[in-house]
């Protein structure tokens, strides 16, 4: 691999970066204080954001700094046997079965019969638990070296009750059992960890509702956190029942521009070798000036990376990174920002596609059909008739479309707000320009708006006009 290669680490927080360079990188934002770890009684424990807005390097930033046990629950770390497709039952129901399934199988993970005193008690509150859930006719079936438990037969056999009652006993015993020790459990890539998650929003509550009923009762003794991607969030809202209960433990991920200009001043820092005190004293643009060329104004010089960024931190250190790969020994200029552009504007397009697949597949061809050639600024109506001419009125593509379920029965106001929730537009109001990854609450408002503007990242493969 060139030197060259990821000179800014790593895009995707998960990929097998330099530990001790995340950490020394990793940007601890304002709102990441509200967040429950360490000795926090309370705070945010339902993360939400889209790919790419930093939701993997809190988790592994929390990991970090936990001095108890740690369970990972994350693709390439530990997947669950549950399926959420089939499960038939009420939110409130999975949540108790998901409060006592996520504990049993953290005491079967983290315990250890061969471990100190301390593992060996938690294996054996784990076995206990399951001997009591044995009791239900069909409920345990025995696979390979775990067991996989069966709500739909807990309910039959009368064990609405049971379950509520039992979670609340088996985490007072996990949390006598860890001590002073502050255990942890992380959720990261939720549809990855439970099979069809996405399927099922009933599944999507109770799971949401059970980190927040075991924090509420586990104090700072143990801190569960659940990761969200926003298009898995974003099913489950539209058809949610019990949303109120537990919003306030919700934490969705936004990034300012000036955020992401000093993410990057953060890795540079790393890079470098900088330590924290003389990075404050040198600030962000001085930081950046160690790798850029600014040729203007810093704002102005940076402003032109992050109006790139549609996905927040993510783009940032990948834009970054390409540069970088052309610059070589030189300072990164404006120049190598536009050589990269056209390549990085279609990897953004396709990306729409692996970062809203579960909730709405092939949405970026939907993107490529009725944005292609269009102006880059504009009412909404008028990318409304632009929709309507190349999509809804052409019946081969609405044909090809109608199959997907997010395509059903299509509303234009429904179809400006997906625009606007995977980042292709953004609103307009006055001289500001929001998207979502600043404000994924405005999505609503997207058919109404005055004026539209696509966002640039995606203006050079789409071919867009600025008029």
């Amino acid at each position: 691999m060139s030197q060259w290669e990821n000179y800014f680490g790593f895009t995707d927080a998960g990929s097998p970066d330099d530990h001790d360079f995340l950490e020394a990188s990793y940007l601890a934002r304002a709102k990441y204080e509200e967040i429950k770890y360490e000795d926090r009684e309370a705070g945010k424990s339902l993360i939400i954001g889209i790919k790419g807005s930093g939701k993997t390097a809190i988790r592994r930033h929390v990991a970090a700094q936990t001095s108890g046990p740690v369970w990972i629950l994350a693709d390439g770390h530990y997947r669950t046997n549950l399926d959420a497709a089939a499960m038939d039952a009420k939110s409130g129901e999975v949540r108790d079965f998901l409060c006592l399934e996520i504990l049993r199988q953290f005491t079967d993970q983290v315990g250890d019969d061969d471990g100190p005193e301390w593992k060996k008690k938690l294996r054996s509150i784990g076995s206990g638990t399951l001997e009591v859930l044995k009791q239900a006719p069909n409920a345990v079936k025995l696979e390979g070296f775990g067991a996989q438990v069966d709500l739909g037969e807990l309910l039959a056999s009368g064990g609405r009750t049971f379950l509520s009652t039992q979670w609340m006993k088996t985490l007072d015993e996990v949390v006598e059992c860890v001590g002073d020790q502050r255990a942890c459990i992380l959720i990261d890539d939720a549809e990855s960890v439970f099979k069809n998650l996405e399927q099922n929003t009933d599944f999507i509550e109770g799971l949401a509702w059970a980190v927040e009923q075991i924090n509420a009762r586990a104090k700072s003794s143990l801190h569960v956190l659940l990761f969200l991607k926003h298009g898995i969030y974003r099913r489950w809202y539209e058809k949610q029942r019990e949303y109120d209960k537990f919003s306030y433990a919700m934490e969705h991920l936004t990034w300012a521009e000036s955020e992401l200009w000093e993410l990057l001043a953060r890795r540079i820092k790393a890079r470098r070798g900088i330590d924290d005190l003389e990075a404050e004293e040198l600030g962000t643009a001085a930081l950046w000036a160690q790798e850029f060329s600014c040729e203007e104004s810093f704002e102005e010089f940076a402003r032109s990376f992050s109006r790139l960024c549609a996905s927040g931190p993510r783009d940032m250190v990948d834009l970054a990174n390409r540069c970088k790969k052309l610059a070589e020994d030189d300072s990164i200029t404006l120049e190598h920002l536009a050589a990269i552009e056209s390549k990085y504007s279609e990897d953004k397009l396709y990306a729409i596609h692996a970062d809203f697949e579960d909730v709405y597949p092939r949405i970026n061809e939907f993107v490529g059909y009725a944005f292609a050639g269009c102006p880059s600024t504009g009412p909404a109506s008028e990318y409304g008739d632009a929709i309507e001419a190349k999509v809804l009125g052409d019946v081969k593509v609405f044909d090809d479309f109608s199959t997907e379920g997010w395509f059903r029965n299509p509303s234009m106001s429904r179809l400006l707000r997906l625009m606007f929730e995977v980042g292709v537009v953004g609103i307009k109001r006055g001289d500001t320009v929001t998207y979502a990854i600043e404000d994924p609450d405005l999505a609503e408002a997207a058919h109404s708006a005055e004026t539209l503007v696509v966002h640039p990242a995606f203006r050079s493969h789409l071919g867009c006009l600025d008029k």
